[in-house]
């Protein structure tokens, strides 16, 4: 498994190369207010921030969520950086840094990366369906005992519009390589939303969020469900590259 893992490693660096220095970015901005429901009945508020840059093939990707509920909190911010290659336009590569806490999973801190390629299972015009995969590490606080640990990732995403409705489901698998120091730290992680645009640039939107350890059968105290009214536009100016 860690040689797969440093073969995809090395396949996304040599053939990701494509510059687009000609090409003008299109920038766009997101933002949500949510209501949100945990475990135990318990409810709060959040936020979600997004910023989406797209430059030829190459795609950046800043989200931002924050819920506060009423014992527990959850804070997840995120950059991706995507390139599809111009020899084989149905293939991408892909690099992701990101920082979490959720006290719902019982996570205090987690700092991780990930990197590797993606293969488009079907582009169209009312979205796209793909498949991920790569090698990933992380290092985690679980409250006060820190666990260094490698995995292979794989992830399946699908988004669609069908009439007014535009549906996501992102389904994130995380199997551990590294040596197992107190309990395996392989999970699966789900999101799966649907937007219902109100006007133009103003949508509802309900989310569902879900991590699933392979020690816990069914943790029904990791996940939470989201209302939320969301506005995107887009966005220009001088520093905007």
């Amino acid at each position: 498994m860690k040689k797969l893992g440093l073969i995809i490693f090395s396949y996304s660096l040599v053939y990701g190369h494509d510059p687009n220095n000609d090409i003008a970015s299109v920038w766009t901005a997101y933002s949500r207010l949510n209501f949100v429901q945990g475990a135990d009945q318990q409810s709060g508020a959040g936020i979600y921030a997004r910023l989406k840059r797209v430059k030829g093939n190459q795609f950046n990707d800043i989200r931002l969520f924050g819920n506060a509920l009423e014992n527990d909190q959850y804070l997840y911010l995120r950059h991706k950086s995507s390139q599809i290659f111009s020899t084989y336009p149905d293939w991408y590569r892909f690099t992701t840094v990101s920082y979490e806490k959720n006290t719902l999973a019982n996570v205090s801190l987690r700092y991780h990366y990930n990197n590797g390629i993606g293969y488009f299972l079907n582009k169209s015009n009312t979205g796209n369906m793909t498949f991920e995969l790569g090698l990933a590490f992380d290092m985690s606080d679980y409250f006060n005992d820190t666990w260094k640990t490698s995995y292979i990732k794989s992830a399946f995403t699908w988004d669609v519009t069908i009439s007014k409705f535009e549906s996501k489901i992102e389904l994130d698998y995380f199997s551990q390589i590294s040596d197992i120091v107190q309990s395996d730290l392989t999970r699966v992680q789900i999101l799966g939303e649907i937007k219902y645009p109100i006007t133009p640039g103003l949508s509802f939107i309900l989310s569902y969020s879900q991590e699933l350890s392979k020690n816990i059968e069914f943790d029904s105290e990791a996940k939470t469900l989201s209302y939320s009214i969301g506005w995107q536009k887009p966005i220009s100016g001088k520093f905007l590259k």
